[in-house]
């Protein structure tokens, strides 16, 4: 019988942004990390107007479309709000 594979963070990151907490910036970062599971995301403070979130995909490839959707609200989002968030820092 097959092992059944955990619902934790792979090892290897998915996505990453830089935010720019100004005005309703840190908002806009606050929601993506809801979006995307405070268990399988990451943040990394670079100075007191500017946060990296890296988004980890889950081990368990059966969430692999519902993370492929709710990946694609935050690049649509990234997209609308390129004052609040550096574009070109989207990897």
């Amino acid at each position: 019988m097959a092992q059944k594979v955990p619902n934790v963070p792979s090892n290897v990151p998915e996505f990453s942004i830089c935010y720019d907490l100004r005005g309703d910036g840190w908002r806009l970062a606050q929601r993506h990390y809801r979006f995307w599971s405070y268990r399988f995301t990451t943040i990394e403070t670079l100075d007191e107007h500017h946060a990296v979130l890296t988004f980890y995909p889950s081990r368990d490839r059966r969430w692999a479309r519902w993370e492929a959707c709710r990946k694609e609200w935050i690049f649509k989002e990234v997209t609308q709000r390129k004052g609040s968030i550096d574009a070109d820092n989207v990897h």
